[in-house]
């Protein structure tokens, strides 16, 4: 089983908000009366139990319906078009509905009412990856996993962008990649400046055209933090991080191998060029050993 770690200082969050797992403080008592409206009469039989996450204009309940827990997103409209991302909205849906593999979260169904839109989701019964400990034959299986979500995502012509532990769930201690709010097509190029600082590729923060290598990226920080608990580059000025994730070499724990320093600098070289295929990490010493 996977074991519960300390609390430790999330990510800073530029786009994408912070997830929280199950806590009884979050439970609401008006949300059964969520549905009273729904355009979708068949969900109005959708129970809500708990809010188990958060996000800068949603919030994510555990459900039940026709005996079975989901994951229900509950994002609020007004505030998607105030912010004018309704467009990153329906892209995150549309990319979902074209998802089916076992190592990404499932979106089931999705339908709105007058206030908000509403995305029933695959439930996650071990929540995410953030504020857990893992040894290392969790880590290599978390990695191979994350791998081959990857690589199925890539194969469908697209990016996550936002690779890291909130990102991360587990569901039977098998790796569930979710939260698609910010990816996009790779054959659309982009040189947006999303994500998460502590993940972000040198690229991203130059504000160049990148592609679905700015993942791969963020695969070698994700190993690197599984391992030791915090990203290898973080600093409190903002500015000054950017800086060192372009320009620093990343500097290693005394307890990592040769191994896993090996795999994680496949992954974190600056020019993307010469950045590990998903193929070769699936193939490295790293992950058999």
């Amino acid at each position: 089983m996977f074991n519960s770690a300390q609390k430790r200082t999330p990510p800073q969050v530029y786009v994408t908000p912070r997830y929280r797992t199950t806590q009884s403080e979050y439970q609401s008592s008006n949300s059964e009366r969520l549905f009273e409206k729904s355009k979708d009469n068949s969900m109005n039989q959708l129970k809500i139990l708990q809010q188990i996450g958060y996000g800068k204009f949603s919030k994510v309940m555990l459900s039940m319906f026709n005996g079975e827990k989901f994951a229900l997103k509950i994002i609020n409209k007004s505030c998607t078009m105030k912010t004018q991302t309704t467009s990153l909205l329906q892209r995150e849906m549309q990319i979902m509905k074209q998802l089916n593999h076992p190592n990404i979260v499932k979106l089931y169904k999705e339908f709105s009412d007058d206030k908000n839109v509403y995305l029933l989701l695959e439930y996650c019964n071990q929540g995410s990856l953030f504020n857990q400990k893992f040894d290392q034959t969790q880590i290599k299986q978390i990695i191979k996993e994350v791998l081959l979500a990857l690589k199925y995502l890539h194969s469908q012509g697209i990016m996550h962008r936002d690779i890291k532990p909130e990102n991360i769930y587990l569901h039977n201690n098998h790796v569930k990649l979710g939260d698609f709010g910010i990816a996009q097509y790779i054959k659309k190029k982009s040189k947006s400046f999303c994500g998460t600082l502590d993940y972000m590729a040198p690229e991203v923060i130059r504000q160049n055209y990148y592609d679905n290598r700015i993942d791969i990226w963020s695969v070698g920080i994700l190993t690197y933090e599984l391992n030791n608990l915090q990203p290898p580059i973080k600093d409190r000025d903002q500015q000054i991080q950017m800086r060192r994730i372009i320009s620093e070499e990343v500097q290693y724990p005394r307890h990592f191998d040769d191994k896993l320093k090996n795999f994680i600098q496949k992954c974190l070289k600056k020019r993307c060029e010469e950045r590990a295929t998903i193929d070769e990490l699936l193939n490295d010493e790293f992950l058999h050993s």
